[in-house]
């Protein structure tokens, strides 16, 4: 009868302070794996010093398709990014985009190097664009084939997702409008 005392004391022991603890990791288990968490509560979490999850860009470029318009041929890709970045309006988004505004957002960006003494400090450099094959500077075929639109397209998805993780373009308003909408007029679509 004793040992039943003991034994039922232990369980109440553990049960009541057991649970609680439970009970508090799943609520913070449920509110940082909601999809309905905005960026500005993850900004107010990071700056109140709570756990928060490790920010992440990932950007990609998928469906190539070359155009023909009143003769003139270009190609376009469609870019999809995935963010937990707090500076863009959402966390998933695809535009459309042709290499012209990637040279574009490119000199943008290396402009704003140049102005800011932070860029000449510590930027560091942007990297390069993948450029032309030989036969498309002569205007043959080359620059339309598989390979080539292969080749420019794992060249532009390095050269975003360097420029998005970069210390200083990263908070550039550009590069958040060119990932993010698709009618802005300094793009060419």
């Amino acid at each position: 009868l004793c040992i039943d005392r003991v034994w039922c004391l232990v369980g109440c022991v553990f049960f009541f302070f057991h649970l609680p603890f439970k009970m508090i990791r799943n609520e913070k288990d449920a509110y940082y794996e909601s999809p309905t968490v905005t960026a500005e509560e993850r900004k107010k979490k990071h700056i109140s010093g709570e756990y928060q999850e490790p920010e992440y860009i990932t950007i990609t470029l998928t469906n190539p398709i070359t155009h023909d318009v009143a003769g003139k041929k270009y190609t376009t890709y469609q870019v999809n990014t995935t963010t937990t970045f707090p500076e863009y309006k959402g966390e998933s988004f695809s535009v459309r985009r042709r290499y012209n505004d990637f040279v574009w957002l490119r000199a943008h960006l290396m402009q704003r190097m140049e102005e800011s003494p932070k860029g000449r400090k510590k930027g560091g450099t942007i990297p390069q664009l993948p450029g032309n094959n030989l036969s498309s500077l002569f205007g043959m075929a080359g620059r339309y084939e598989a390979q080539f639109i292969e080749e420019r397209r794992q060249g532009l998805e390095a050269f975003l997702n360097s420029v998005a993780n970069h210390v200083i373009c990263r908070f550039e308003a550009a590069l958040h409008a060119f990932l993010q909408e698709q009618n802005d007029s300094r793009f060419n679509n």
